[in-house]
């Protein structure tokens, strides 16, 4: 991460973050969506990868920063890079 992305994410607070609320996945900041089906989104940050589980999952909101995740969400899986 260079200077510039670092002052970038202090003053806009660009951080991957997850909030399940209201029976809904929030995720801020992801890099990609690397799986989509009904029963399990995986989603890449940093090399780390997300992987939901559940059944009927749907993306109800996708945007660069936001995406919102509904369904029956029975598990939430993390692999980290260890970098």
């Amino acid at each position: 991460m260079n200077i510039r992305e670092l002052i970038d994410n202090y003053v806009e607070c660009n951080t991957f973050e997850i909030k399940f609320k209201k029976r809904k996945l929030y995720v801020y900041y992801y890099d990609n969506i690397s799986h989509f089906s009904s029963d399990k989104i995986e989603l890449i940050s940093n090399k780390d990868v997300f992987t939901v589980l559940g059944k009927k999952l749907i993306i109800e909101e996708l945007y660069k920063e936001l995406l919102v995740i509904s369904g029956e969400i029975s598990n939430i899986k993390i692999n980290t890079s260890n970098e």
